[in-house]
Parts: C-alpha cells; sequence; structure tokens
C-alpha cells in the first residue's frame, strides 16, 4: 500500500535562521508549512551547544546593529528571546602586536611603530578618489588599502580562510566579505566619534542558538510542523506547477518549495537530471571547512577580551574567543572555555587530526604569540565541512548556470547562506527569508519579478565582522 504524500502550502529544506524565519512568517501569513531538517535540531551553524557547565556557539557570532529595522522588527515578535547590548572588546594580531578590534586610529597610533602608522596613513592618502580596480581579491584589497596592510593582514588572512591564493580569488570575496572596502566606511570604523554602532552588538541572554531555537518554539507553536532527522532523497517536478519531495522516512507535495540546503547538493537531487553543465558547475561550487577546538579552563576569566583575530602565518587558527565575554549568564562560574577556530579542508591533515594533537599545536602557537600560558582541563572539538564558500575568478559563471537552471521552476526558491553560495551574516539569512514570505502573490504563488528584485538586494550584502 502506498502512503499519501503529506501535503502542505510551503515546504522548506533546512532550519538554519532563513529557513526559520520563512517559516515562521508563511505560518503567520495563513499558509500551512513544512521544514525538513537532516539534523535532530534547528539552527545549523547557529546553534549553541553546553560544554562544562556554560553555552559556547560554533565560533564568535553576534548580531550587529547594520541589520535592516525589519529584521529587528521580526526578532522583536519573537518571545523568549532576549537581546542584551554589549560592548566589543577584541583585538587583533598584527605586526607582532595586539591591536584593539575593531581598529581605532588612535589605537594604532599609540600602539603601532611611527614608520609603520604613517606608511599605511601615507597609502590610504595615496588612493583617495581611486575606483577600485581588478578582477581579483588582491588586486581590490590593494587599490582599496596599499600594498602594506595587505601584505601583513589580507594576504596571510585570505589564504587561511579560504585555501586559496588571493590572486586567484574573485574580486567579489572583498566586495561580499570586506565592510570597509570604501574609504566613508572605513572613517567611520577608524574615528572614535563616528564608530559606536561597530563598537556594539546584540547577543541573546542564552547564548546565540537561542536566536533560531526561539524562533523555532514559536514557529512550532503556531503549527509549523517540523520534521527533523530527514534527509532528501529526491525532488520530482510534478504536473499542476508543484513537486513532490522524498526523503528517506516521509513523501511531501507543495506548490513552493524552498530550499537553503548547500547550492552544490539541490541539482542532482532532482529525478529530471538536470544539464551536465549545471552538474558540473554545481561540482565546482566549493566550501572550507572548519575544526572547532574547545578548550575548558579551571579560571573564572582567561582574558577580558571577547575575540582574538589572528590573520597572520604564525597559527593554523583564524580566531579565539571566549564565549563568557560575550554574556553576563555565566559570569559566576568558575571555569571559562576557549573556542579556537581552525580552517580546513574537509578530509584534509587538520580535519582528521586528534583532538590532543590539534590542541598541543594550538597550546604551543598561543604562547608564540603573546597568549598568557594554559593548560586545559577538558578539549572537545566539532567538525563543520561548509563555513567559508569558495570563490575563485570565474565562480559567478557557474553560481549563474545554476540560477538559470532554477528559474524554469516557478515553484522554486533558493535562498539562505548556503543555498546563495554566500558569506552572508545571520541578519542577511533572516532577510532573506522575510523575502521569501513577501514574494507570494494573493493565491500563494511566487511574484518571480519581485523574487529577481529580491536577489538583486541580496547581492549587495556586505559582511560585518
Amino acid at each position: 500500500m502506498t502512503t499519501r504524500p503529506l501535503s502542505f502550502s510551503v515546504v522548506i529544506l533546512g532550519a538554519g535562521p532563513a529557513g526559520l524565519s520563512a517559516a515562521i512568517q508563511a505560518r503567520r501569513a495563513g499558509h500551512s508549512v513544512a521544514v525538513i531538517e537532516k539534523s535532530s535540531l534547528p539552527g545549523g551553524m547557529s546553534q549553541s551547544l553546553n560544554i562544562a557547565g556554560q553555552t559556547v556557539d560554533l565560533g564568535s557570532h553576534r548580531l550587529h546593529y547594520a541589520m535592516r529595522p525589519e529584521v529587528m522588527g521580526f526578532l522583536q515578535t519573537i518571545p523568549e528571546l532576549e537581546l542584551q547590548i554589549r560592548k566589543r572588546h577584541g583585538r587583533i594580531r598584527l605586526f607582532e602586536r595586539w591591536l584593539g578590534y575593531p581598529l581605532s586610529l588612535v589605537d594604532m597610533c599609540r600602539t603601532l611603530p611611527l614608520q609603520v602608522f604613517f606608511k599605511l596613513l601615507l597609502e590610504q592618502a595615496m588612493r583617495l578618489g581611486r575606483s577600485r580596480a581588478g578582477d581579483s581579491f588582491s588586486d581590490r584589497i590593494r587599490s582599496s588599502f596599499g600594498e602594506t596592510l595587505f601584505k601583513y593582514f589580507y594576504q596571510p588572512y585570505s589564504w587561511k580562510l579560504w585555501g586559496t591564493s588571493p590572486d586567484d580569488l574573485s574580486a567579489e570575496v572583498a566586495e561580499q566579505r570586506v565592510s570597509a572596502l570604501s574609504l566613508r566606511s572605513r572613517l567611520q570604523r577608524l574615528i572614535p566619534l563616528l564608530n559606536s554602532r561597530w563598537k556594539r552588538f546584540l547577543y541573546p541572554t542564552g547564548g546565540y542558538g537561542q536566536i533560531c531555537s526561539s524562533i523555532a518554539a514559536e514557529a512550532d507553536r503556531l503549527g509549523v510542523e517540523f520534521f527533523y532527522n530527514h534527509s532528501v532523497s529526491a525532488i520530482e517536478p510534478i504536473s499542476g506547477g508543484a513537486c513532490r519531495i522524498v526523503t528517506d522516512g516521509t513523501t511531501f507535495e507543495t506548490q513552493n518549495l524552498w530550499s537553503t540546503i548547500p547550492a552544490s547538493q539541490l541539482a542532482v537531487l532532482f529525478s529530471v537530471t538536470a544539464p551536465a553543465e549545471v552538474l558540473s558547475a554545481s561540482d565546482r561550487l566549493q566550501h572550507r571547512a572548519m575544526v572547532l577546538l574547545y578548550l575548558v579552563l579551571r579560571d573564572q576569566q582567561y582574558t577580558e577580551f571577547d575575540a582574538h583575530y589572528l590573520p597572520g602565518e604564525g597559527t593554523i587558527a583564524s580566531r579565539i574567543s571566549e564565549p563568557k565575554n560575550y554574556s553576563e549568564s555565566h559570569l559566576l562560574n568558575q571555569s571559562t572555555v576557549l573556542c579556537v577556530e581552525i580552517p580546513c579542508w574537509e578530509g584534509d591533515s587538520t580535519w582528521l587530526a586528534t583532538d590532543q594533537v590539534l590542541s598541543e599545536q594550538i597550546i604551543t602557537e598561543m604562547a608564540s604569540n603573546g597568549f598568557p600560558a594554559l593548560s586545559p582541563d577538558e578539549i572537545q572539538t566539532v567538525r563543520l565541512p561548509k563555513v567559508y564558500p569558495v570563490m575563485p575568478k570565474g565562480y559567478e559563471n557557474d553560481l549563474d548556470k545554476l540560477a538559470k537552471w532554477i528559474e524554469q521552476y516557478n515553484w522554486l526558491l533558493v535562498f539562505g547562506r548556503q543555498g546563495l553560495f554566500v558569506p552572508d551574516n545571520l541578519h542577511h539569512a533572516i532577510y532573506m527569508g522575510l523575502q521569501a514570505v513577501e514574494s507570494l502573490d494573493d493565491n500563494g504563488k511566487i511574484n518571480q519579478e519581485f523574487w529577481q528584485e529580491s536577489l538583486e538586494t541580496f547581492s549587495t550584502h556586505v559582511v560585518e565582522d
């Protein structure tokens, strides 16, 4: 006997911030909604976990004031989500010194050798009025910041994050990933009277994962149906402008399929075989992975800083954060946890290294970079296979082939960080989900003209660090 498919107005693949915001808003608009998630919990990389009695995140995360008013308004409708206003207090290792981060002119003048400081200023002055030129990441950074900052910051950092020469990365990486690319934005960040917006952030009292868990809880209360531990095995176009989604436990039918799963995985799921050029383009879309190394210390606080940025070659880590310093929730706890972010390729020697080997290497490298001595009581790791989209020159052609193929299915929307292959922040992902619901007309069909305009808007997103 064949089981009848479950029918919903909207079926969403993925319970990350983009999928969750779309789900709850679609339900509020009166649509029946199902969310299919392969893991057992919502949130994706925006989850939190408990280590040594403390809530820690999957890396260093924060909500930025750069979010659109619609996103802030949406978050204010979510019960149980309490956001604290926090002051940023990070630092970055540059020129073998620690500088406050976000950077400020006063701190740079006070900390850097004067010849380095004035060289940086001169290189900036020489670029006044110049347009950003070139088709590579290197070209854009050099034309915006000069050779010195490129050599000591962006060049080693690009190798570390993306595992690729900055000469081979698309200029789009700079446009999307470097928020201070224009002179105006740099001045706003560097001058104390102008940078208050970048000195503060919002953070949930229950950890960053509380954003998605609270949205999911409210969506569930409103009637969104969640199907956790379900992996999609096939997507079948059917008559009437609809599709069928087959999972390892349930089959669904819908006139609106919204996918936030990785762009590289979508085309291969279709029962109607995609053209070879589309499949090849999908295969070329790669992500850098990351190992998160958690070190539990028998100290109430390791340092006063929330995050330490490490662009240089002296360590495999790109950033080290102390979750306790992001919130007041665990201040009385007698231990603290460090989260070490180590970019890598899935399956390489770093990915496969034991926790002990990684911790010994990191502790040695931290000592050589001016960190206080430490001796962890406990070590844990989490491995994330798809963190940073790698964007070599010409990658836009592959995305364009995939996008044009998707356009033939008027019941399909693709959005989110993974779906659109972008490095966006959480507030960007939430905005995408809200716009997906706005794209529905009075008949519950996608207004394709509105959605194409939304995609154009999404392409202007710039990551806030």
